[in-house]
């Protein structure tokens, strides 16, 4: 009885020295990186979506913009004139000032003797329309590239009944023509800015 009892014990020794020996190969596996406890899923993580594929473009004579589809595109005249809404301009047209809408406006302009015989000279125009004007506070310009062409991008702030209005314009000189591309920020549309900046990263002027 007491061989059994013995021989039993030494079975019971050797599967704990057993243990031990293949618990430690395994925890300094694990420290060396050897063998990981928690191998990682398979994921896929899915493409970002193109945010613009589905948006409406507008192909003019000398340039072309994109802009979101539930966006108004209206043309005031039969040539590249346009004017892009956030808003129905019709039903909400206090959206543009009481509220977040957003009124983007590109206007080609031809060089004459009215509006000025060079880049200079509307760019000039438009500095005297500011200097007359009460309240505003004219930001020094910047040079902006915009659809590959470089041009200039003017920040005119205006105080108006408490209001902080802030009207952009850039100015691009492309295929003998002068673009004004013009819109407003406040502080109820503001949230619209990224939007505007997608806009405009779509323009291609056509030389």
């Amino acid at each position: 009885m007491d061989k059994v009892i013995k021989g039993f014990a030494e079975i019971i020794i050797i599967i704990i020295l057993a243990s031990l020996i293949v618990g430690g190969i395994g925890y300094y596996a694990y420290k060396n990186g050897q063998v990981d406890l928690f191998p990682p899923q398979n994921h896929t993580i899915p493409p970002t979506p193109n945010k613009l594929a589905n948006w409406k473009t507008f192909d003019g004579n000398k340039f072309q913009v994109s802009y979101p589809p539930d966006w108004i595109l209206r043309r005031p005249s039969i040539n590249d004139h346009i004017i892009i809404f956030s808003f129905e301009p019709t039903k909400d047209a206090q959206k543009l000032l009481q509220g977040d809408g957003i009124r983007l406006e590109v206007y080609p302009q031809e060089y004459d003797q009215t509006n000025g015989k060079n880049f200079e000279e509307v760019v000039n125009l438009y500095n005297k329309i500011y200097m007359t004007a009460p309240n505003i506070t004219r930001i020094p310009d910047q040079e902006v590239i915009l659809g590959g062409i470089t041009g200039i991008k003017r920040k005119v702030t205006v105080l108006e009944k408490e209001r902080l209005f802030t009207n952009y314009y850039y100015f691009i000189n492309s295929n003998n023509k002068i673009f004004i591309i013009t819109y407003m920020l406040h502080d109820l549309n503001k949230n619209q800015e990224s939007t505007i900046n997608q806009i405009l990263s779509t323009f291609k002027f056509i030389e």
